[in-house]
Parts: structure tokens; C-alpha cells; sequence
């Protein structure tokens, strides 16, 4: 019966890897964008990833006419096209990162999604 060393699982290991990277397994997680306010800002007029469609993240805004704060606030997702995604919580693709948010579609064109964030209550 072989040994089971240090040096065996090791071997296994890497080829463990080697094999879900060559079959293009995500070894690496990637970060997420934390659904913050002072994080998001800064974001506006990027674009994102969604269900293999891009959008660009337009606006961030408060609730009805007030100013956004860090408890309440709307993200407003734009495409050229429209997007036909049902609402549900979706990930959302980005350089620095995937947001994870529920998006509605919002307005008559279809090219709008928005998530809401209300944590004041």
C-alpha cells in the first residue's frame, strides 16, 4: 500500500489545478463591489456586465427628490438596446469587481434597470 507524504498531495494538488484551469474552471474568486454609496459614486458612467449584455451605470440618486445617503439610494443601469431581464438578483460584472443587487426594469423602452437601496428602516 503506498504512503500517503506531503509530496503526494501536493502532486495531486497541482495537477488538481492544472486540469480545472485548462478546462477553464474559475480558480480565483473575484472581489465584490461592496453596495455602498461612497463606493458606487465614483462608478457612475462605467459599464457593467450583466447576463452577457453590457450596461452602464447612469445614475445614483435618492429616493423621490431627495439626496441619495448612505442608507437610501437607486442605481439606474442604461443600455442602447433593450434589455429584456426579468426582475431577480443578478451579478453584475465589473473591472473592480461584481455587484450583487435586484434589478427591476424600469421605464417604457426596456432599456432601464434599477436597484434600490433602503436600509433606513
Amino acid at each position: 500500500m503506498p504512503t500517503l507524504t506531503r509530496r503526494t498531495v501536493l502532486a495531486v494538488g497541482a495537477v488538481a489545478t492544472g486540469v480545472a484551469v485548462a478546462g477553464g474552471v474559475q480558480v480565483v474568486r473575484r472581489r465584490h463591489i461592496p453596495l455602498e454609496l461612497a463606493v458606487l459614486q465614483p462608478l457612475v458612467g462605467s459599464r457593467f456586465r450583466v447576463e452577457g449584455r453590457t450596461v452602464t451605470l447612469s445614475a445614483v440618486t435618492g429616493p423621490g427628490d431627495a439626496r441619495p445617503t448612505a442608507k437610501a439610494f437607486h442605481l439606474t443601469f442604461t443600455s442602447p438596446r433593450p434589455l429584456d431581464l426579468p426582475g431577480e438578483i443578478r451579478t453584475l460584472e465589473h473591472a473592480d469587481g461584481d455587484l450583487v443587487v435586484h434589478l427591476e426594469p424600469v421605464g417604457a423602452e426596456g432599456t432601464a434597470l434599477e436597484a434600490v437601496v433602503n436600509r433606513s428602516v
